[in-house]
């Protein structure tokens, strides 16, 4: 699976792993899931979990950094003694915040 998203800075991004058979059915895996991103200021894994009916949710901090980042995974598909590894990978473009509104404070006065 590869998929390429851009993002603002302003959310964290919660991600859904299924892994399914080629029936697109929801299927089992052995052993953990492992998840990183290449670029940590970008964004980081701040929690992952394995949710009901096999799905595996990974919570990833987005930084105020505007930036490239490739989250990505991957889990064994194997579920005898072997090892075969399901792999996925997001391209992930992170967009600093925009000024979206003016803030006017009046500050002490000076005198003349």
């Amino acid at each position: 699976m590869d998929v390429t998203m851009v993002q603002a800075a302003d959310n964290n991004l919660r991600l859904v792993i299924d892994y399914v058979t080629g029936a697109g059915d929801l299927a089992d895996i052995d052993g953990p899931h492992t998840v990183q991103s290449s670029n940590p200021t970008i964004a980081s894994v701040l929690s992952q979990a394995d949710g009901p009916d096999q799905h595996h949710v990974v919570i990833y901090e987005l930084h105020p950094v505007a930036g490239h980042a490739v989250l990505s995974g991957s889990a064994d598909a194997d579920l005898g003694a072997g090892t075969r590894m399901l792999s996925w990978s997001f391209d992930l473009n992170v967009l600093a915040e925009e000024a979206v509104g003016v803030q006017v404070s009046m500050g002490e006065l000076i005198p003349k």
